[in-house]
């Protein structure tokens, strides 16, 4: 047998049309070359293999079927077959399938009904799925029954955001272009745009994109508190703080920075600095910049860690190298004091003139004052 040394191993999809798998090991099957777990990752394979798998019956298979046409991965964007395939799915009690399903019936125009959303969130919140408990919780909320004021227009921009500011509406199409180009910061950039001007779809996308797993690293915290922002908002944060708990034991980075920062900040859990650096190190350690930037803070004043420049100075640099622009000014102001690293007013200038070029008012002002000294 041949040596695949540290190569995946790829499978002729044409030979494994020919075995006579369950639907269980073709659904596992599905997965691995969705998820390039062992195989090359191949979508359209994914694909053939989850419809062999829900054509069997296989509720799981079903759902990941609709989740696909759901969202375009693998096959073209179907709604129509999205609902068709979790309703199979959910009709077998598969909690997932019937959130997704209450979530089409929720928020997409083409199949809106309110009656099925509600019907659908409510069996999968009695299976306790955390999601469709929140959701629930936002359909029956009395603020929902009135749609937020369509903002006034305004001149359109480029795809490049240049010529002048787009309205909400505007904003939110090119979140839905950049996002079935796959370019899901992009995308991430123009939805909370949208959101930031009340438009109540962005929201939605927005948190879509987290559960689905689809740029989910652009999500932050906030984004997902202000989609749940509605009657009693004190239990809304806590029960997304469990969101993230659940992503965050599953290894997810962006979710291990969001509830450290929950904890930092103590909204929807109870504030404890110990965990909040606990779980910005595990982020950090999987090269989370926004996490190895709050480590730093933390080792540097000593919050939740015992206070060590020189932490804060390396994982200050971490995040810097990556062009996280708080990192920038944060070391630049480390090379300067000799805090944690050897002072160094010529890096301490090239880190601020980093930070600057992104805008960080503080940076500018530091560059300065090192200029005015150096005169």
């Amino acid at each position: 047998m041949a040596d695949n040394g540290n190569k995946d191993l790829e499978l002729d999809p044409d030979i494994e049309t020919t075995r006579n798998d369950t639907a269980e090991e073709r659904f596992k099957l599905g997965e691995s070359y969705e998820k390039g777990d062992g195989l090359e990752k191949n979508l359209n394979i994914a694909f053939e293999q989850y419809e062999k798998a829900a054509a069997q019956g296989h509720a799981a298979a079903q759902n990941r079927l609709g989740q696909m046409y759901d969202c375009g991965r693998g096959a073209d964007k179907n709604i129509e077959k999205a609902a068709e395939w979790y309703s199979k799915s959910a009709s077998q009690g598969f909690a997932e399938a019937q959130f997704n399903l209450g979530f089409l019936y929720h928020f997409d125009k083409t199949i809106k009904d309110t009656s099925k959303a509600l019907d659908w969130y409510t069996k999968a919140a009695a299976q306790g799925y955390v999601k469709a408990q929140i959701a629930l919780e936002r359909l029956k909320s009395p603020q929902q029954e009135t749609p937020p004021p369509k903002p006034k227009p305004k001149p359109k921009p480029t795809a490049s955001g240049s010529g002048g500011q787009t309205d909400a509406e505007e904003q939110y199409k090119l979140g839905d272009k950049y996002y079935y180009e796959k370019d899901y910061a992009k995308a991430a950039e123009w939805y909370r745009k949208a959101a930031e001007q009340g438009y109540a779809e962005a929201h939605c996308r927005l948190a879509h994109m987290y559960y689905d797993g689809a740029g989910e690293e652009y999500v932050m915290a906030a984004d997902l508190e202000k989609y749940f922002k509605s009657g009693p908002s004190g239990r809304r944060v806590a029960l997304l703080a469990e969101i993230l708990r659940q992503k965050a034991e599953q290894g997810y980075a962006a979710a291990q920075a969001n509830l450290g920062l929950m904890y930092e900040t103590g909204r929807g859990v109870e504030q404890d600095y110990t965990k909040a650096s606990e779980w910005y190190h595990k982020a950090a350690e999987q090269g989370r910049i926004t996490a190895q930037s709050y480590l730093g803070y933390m080792y540097e004043i000593g919050r939740g860690v015992e206070k060590n420049y020189a932490k804060a100075a390396e994982w200050y640099s971490k995040s810097a190298e990556q062009g996280f622009v708080n990192a920038q000014y944060y070391i630049g102001r480390m090379y300067e004091n000799g805090r944690g690293i050897g002072k160094n007013l010529t890096k301490a200038a090239e880190w601020y003139e980093k930070a600057a070029a992104q805008g960080h008012t503080e940076a500018k002002e530091a560059l300065e004052r090192l200029k005015s000294s150096q005169q």
